[in-house]
């Protein structure tokens, strides 16, 4: 199985991604709100899963929540 992660001009607020969840272990939907700097430069993504959990991501793998997933 392949994870086709998304490409940095697919990051966008209102795309969904998707995250681990930290109530159980599944898989759930995370809203990208913005991408953010930190004071040295690097950018994350910040975002919130339906879970209401407001995070930081690394930008570098990111899955799309609908992906298909192949074997």
């Amino acid at each position: 199985m392949t994870t086709k992660y998304l490409a940095k001009d697919e990051i966008k607020p209102g795309v969904l991604i998707k995250v681990a969840s930290y109530q159980n272990n599944e898989m759930i939907p995370a809203l990208v709100l913005r991408m953010e700097k930190t004071g040295t430069g690097a950018e994350y993504v910040r975002a919130i899963d339906c879970e209401g959990v407001w995070f930081l991501m690394n930008p570098d793998f990111l899955e799309p929540f609908n992906a298909i997933e192949r074997t």
